[in-house]
């Protein structure tokens, strides 16, 4: 629970708004970005899944037997069925690596740009370089976490 205090819009004592602090507002729309992010990854590797896994299948698969990688997709889905043969496989995984990724990186942004910019909450209060390196920051971070991703 956020406290809120009550600002005079004028000088009239009986004309009050309640207002949260600037931090408090924050700290709330950094987790916004932050869940954004990591449903945003979240969908676009459910999305496209099954694609990837086509196209890792297809760079190993004996190519002789099929001229081509929609005729190769074919045959996958007339064996396997499309959830089994290309929408699972490796679903979650993929969608806990990504989802976690993309949240560090797009989600953690606005609470990184806010810090190196001395606390102002605004984008057009920040100079383009504070944002330049927050998402640098942000991206060498997730660069960090890649290994821990990628399994290497």
């Amino acid at each position: 629970m956020t406290s809120s205090t009550a600002l005079p819009l004028s000088s009239s004592p009986s004309m009050t708004t309640t207002e949260r602090p600037a931090s408090s507002r924050s700290q709330n729309a950094s987790w916004k970005n932050y869940v954004a992010s990591v449903t945003a990854g979240v969908v676009s590797i459910f999305a496209f899944n099954s694609l990837d896994t086509l196209r890792v299948r297809w760079q190993v698969v004996d190519r002789a037997a099929f001229s081509s990688i929609s005729s190769y997709g074919r045959h996958i889905l007339s064996t396997e069925g499309f959830v089994r043969g290309l929408q699972l496989p490796a679903l979650s995984a993929n969608m806990l690596a990504v989802g976690t990724s993309t949240g560090l990186r797009l989600g953690m942004y606005p609470m990184v740009r806010e810090v190196m910019s001395g606390g102002k909450v605004q984008a057009k209060d920040t100079s383009g370089m504070v944002m330049f390196m927050a998402g640098l920051s942000c991206g060498l971070l997730c660069e960090l976490y890649q290994p821990l991703r990628t399994g290497n």
